[in-house]
């Protein structure tokens, strides 16, 4: 039972690539138009609520197959971090309750919940 989801979303929105990080990029540098950052929250939130309902309502094997068609690391090599800890290995998938699911190169696998996961270049 989930009594409460706590989102972090961090969108370049116009950001010029001079101005980004190292790997970075933006709405700007991918489609080379400027976006209105009031229309993109618009739009956004009703995604969210969209999506919420469809997890209040157990509908939420929609919501994991979206995550799977739109991942960027699925079968990739990431890194994890989260607190003191890091775990390296391959995105194998993500579950039906929503952690990704890490096979570490000892063969076992590893569900991540929370932190940061970036791809091992």
């Amino acid at each position: 039972r989930v009594d409460f989801l706590i989102v972090g979303i961090g969108i370049n929105v116009n950001t010029k690539k001079e101005e980004l990080p190292k790997g970075a990029s933006s709405i700007f540098e991918e489609s080379k138009k400027s976006v209105s950052r009031v229309e993109l929250v618009k739009k956004l939130l009703t995604e969210l609520e969209r999506n919420y309902t469809l997890f209040r309502t157990g509908k939420s094997e929609f919501l994991i197959e979206e995550c799977r068609k739109f991942s960027s690391i699925l079968g990739k090599r990431v890194q994890a971090y989260f607190k003191e800890m890091v775990i390296e290995g391959q995105a194998i998938d993500i579950d039906s309750e929503g952690p990704l699911i890490v096979r570490l190169d000892s063969g076992f696998n590893e569900r991540v919940l929370a932190g940061d996961v970036e791809l091992v270049r």
